[in-house]
């Protein structure tokens, strides 16, 4: 702030106007008509319960908020899972386990808007149909609760026990004895290829380094790639 102060200071003084200020217009109705309205966002929502969602199933037993794109929305039975670079075994189970519980809460939803559509059916006024519309929120987002419960502590438990297997077979496989060799054979890989052409593209060459030693020094050890993998 000293600084700005300072800068400010040593700028030249303006003598302040002496004449009379001209008024700012003032903008009109017919001017404020005429310019061009911003488009209002749809409201977001955060629950099949809110007041939005369920005057939208009073409409569609069916409705659904727009797909947006790399974003889910929080009434989506999608789970947008984070990725890794160092797959194993344990991540393709996650995978299915997560798939499974998607597609249980997406059934689950269309029971709910089966139910809804047999509750409207019935219906003779407004006052009616949105009582039908907030049971059918109320159960989607048990569907919703459902899955969460689903894909983050179930599915958690059976990647934790894959891990543990996988470790414990990893241990008792012999191939941690092997690394060493491995990765001596990547360094001089690399160190040949840099005395013939340079090297390359350092990533590339590191990883084609890695699957010729693989093979030789790594074979019947695919399965735990991921613990011994350089590149």
């Amino acid at each position: 702030m000293g600084l700005v102060l300072l800068a400010s200071c040593a700028q030249p003084q303006r003598s302040p106007p002496t004449g009379p200020r001209e008024p700012r217009p003032v903008p009109t109705a017919a001017a404020s008509a005429s310019s061009p309205s911003r488009p209002v966002p749809p409201p977001v929502l955060a629950a099949w319960t809110d007041p939005e969602a369920v005057a939208q199933l009073a409409g569609d037993c069916h409705w659904a908020p727009a797909v947006q794109p790399n974003e889910a929305s929080p009434l989506s039975c999608e789970v947008h899972a984070e990725q890794t670079c160092n797959w194993n075994e344990c991540d393709g189970e996650e995978e299915t386990c997560v798939g499974a519980c998607v597609a249980v809460c997406g059934a689950c939803g269309d029971v709910c808007a089966g139910r809804c559509d047999t509750c409207k059916s019935t219906c003779r006024d407004d006052a009616c149909r949105r009582a039908c519309a907030a049971s059918c929120g109320q159960c989607r987002q048990t569907c919703l609760t459902t899955k969460d419960h689903c894909a983050t502590g179930g599915c958690r438990d059976q990647v934790i026990t894959c891990s543990d297997r996988l470790h414990a077979d990893y241990d008792k496989s012999g191939c941690s004895k092997r690394v060493p060799r491995f990765q001596a054979c990547i360094e001089g890989c690399l160190k040949k290829a840099e005395e013939v052409d340079g090297g390359g593209e350092a990533l590339a060459q590191g990883r084609e380094c890695q699957s010729t030693c693989e093979s030789s020094v790594m074979s019947g050890c695919e399965r735990y790639f991921s613990y011994y993998r350089v590149y």
